[in-house]
């Protein structure tokens, strides 16, 4: 699949809530980000492959007025179906 391909099922996946949030990693490292701007950046959002992880995205939003924030996803086969992973995501 193509980076567009990609994007297209990701927003499948999240609408059908087949998504998952690694929140310890998140909040751990101190990263104030909510669910609702977690989605919207997958939803509409710029994607990229990761330069330095294969099988790894990139998602990068402006949550209004000017709050830019980055979700790194993986996608992972389940025997019930695929799940998009958020891995980390924070203010950029």
């Amino acid at each position: 699949m193509d980076i567009n391909q990609i994007k297209q099922y990701v927003q499948r996946l999240v609408l059908d809530g087949r998504y998952s949030i690694e929140w310890r990693h998140i909040r751990q490292r101190g990263h104030r980000v909510e669910e609702y701007e977690i989605k919207t950046v997958l939803l509409h959002g710029r994607h990229v492959p990761d330069r330095d992880h294969p099988n790894r995205y990139n998602a990068f939003g402006t949550i209004p007025p000017n709050k830019k924030v980055r979700v790194v996803y993986t996608l992972v086969e389940q025997l019930d179906g695929t799940t998009v992973v958020v891995i980390t995501a924070f203010e950029d």
